[in-house]
């Protein structure tokens, strides 16, 4: 029977044992799942474990307990799975294009079809910066730099986009636009997408579910539905209302 979710995290548990200092566990016994298709933001106080969590649903962090899978039973972790940085991590010294080119390259899991001049320029397109190929990245603003790494992620065409307080250096209205892109992408792939944030603002407007964790060590204290349609409006009192819940859960 096929599952219906995409990636499943079971009891994980994470534990720091620094040289010197007394074990601090920063993750402790944290289960929750992802459909497919679904936005899924992870929200928390600053500290709590929000990146570890992420990092060790990527793979680039060992988990003390607990397991993450993908609906086909194998680790998350994979070349399902494409990771965007709160740093874009583009190489200096190559222009946009071939940045994205090297992300098509490194594609193992699927057999490649059509022209790769052509994937790479789709890829751009989609994320509103193939105005910008030939540039390399200290040519760019912020917000551009951004979306050429998520050109890189998305051009392995990912089943899962992992991304990491993606918005954080950006202005708010840059934040809105490449929020406005990220759910474009979202409605034209349907890749399934779980993002950590620290805006409830951001999470009211891309989620369709919040995993919202206590403070240090980090537990799941709720999971929030958002039941809104898209396009939402920042403006709508039903948003303001959901945000300031979120903003609470954040507090409290």
């Amino acid at each position: 029977m096929t599952q219906s979710f995409t990636l499943r995290v079971d009891h994980i548990r994470k534990q720091f044992c620094e040289r010197g200092d007394l074990p601090c566990l920063a993750v402790e016994d944290v289960t929750f799942s992802v459909d497919h298709g679904e936005i899924v933001c992870i929200m928390g106080p600053s500290g709590c474990g929000k990146s570890t969590i992420l990092r060790m649903i990527a793979g680039l962090e060992p988990m003390d307990a607990g397991t993450v899978v993908a609906a086909d039973g194998t680790h998350a972790f994979s070349p399902t799975t494409a990771v965007v940085f709160q740093e874009h991590a583009l190489f200096p010294w190559l222009s946009v294009y071939e940045n994205v080119k090297y992300g098509l390259d490194l594609a193992v899991r699927k057999k490649r079809e059509g022209d790769p001049h052509t994937t790479v320029m789709e890829h751009l397109r989609l994320c509103q910066v193939d105005a910008f190929a030939g540039s390399r990245p200290y040519q760019l603003s912020g917000g551009m730099r951004q979306r050429a790494a998520i050109a890189r992620a998305l051009v392995v065409k990912p089943d899962i986009l992992v991304m990491d307080e993606p918005f954080s250096s950006l202005d708010p209205r840059t934040r809105l636009e490449l929020e406005d892109v990220i759910l474009t992408i979202q409605k034209k792939t349907g890749t399934t997408i779980l993002m950590v944030t620290h805006s409830p603002e951001d999470a009211v407007y891309v989620a369709d579910r919040i995993i919202m964790l206590t403070g240090h060590p980090a537990r799941v204290k709720e999971e929030i539905s958002v039941p809104f349609p898209r396009p939402r409006d920042i403006a709508d009192p039903a948003f303001i209302t959901m945000r300031l819940h979120v903003n609470r859960l954040l507090s409290s």
